[in-house]
């Protein structure tokens, strides 16, 4: 995410974090960043808590819910990698909370009907991280 690089203070936002590793990743290279995970499954959300814990990471949240009771306005980015089902109902929320200049990331899944403003080919395998700015 080098777009991001100058940056500080950057609110970031994983709905459905899993295991929670990137937030866990993105704490140790940018130390400055508030990093956010949220997870509705107990048992990733346990895991992803109680290593943040162990590995001292202090930019770290994560939270066990479901990131239809958050604000979006609150982040800068909010990234998803989620089911297609929920894709149409996330963007729903998304351009009614965040602001303008804030950043969109949807993991492998594009949005019907929504161009992203750009696309990042991750990997050789072909995945795709699309990106909306709001």
């Amino acid at each position: 995410m080098e777009f991001f690089s100058d940056k500080e203070k950057l609110r970031l936002l994983d709905a459905g974090s899993g295991l929670g590793g990137l937030i866990i990743d993105l704490s140790k290279a940018r130390p400055d960043w508030k990093l956010t995970g949220v997870e509705i499954s107990s048992f990733p959300w346990l895991f992803s808590f109680l290593r943040s814990k162990i590995l001292r990471r202090q930019n770290v949240k994560f939270q066990l819910g479901s990131y239809e009771y958050l604000n979006f306005e609150k982040f800068d980015v909010v990234f998803a990698y989620l089911s297609p089902v929920v894709m149409s109902e996330i963007w729903k929320k998304v351009q009614y909370e965040m602001v303008p200049g804030s950043i969109f990331m949807s993991y492998e899944f594009p949005i019907d009907g929504e161009p992203p403003s750009f696309e990042i080919q991750v990997s050789e395998k072909g995945e795709i991280l699309y990106v909306w700015q709001m």
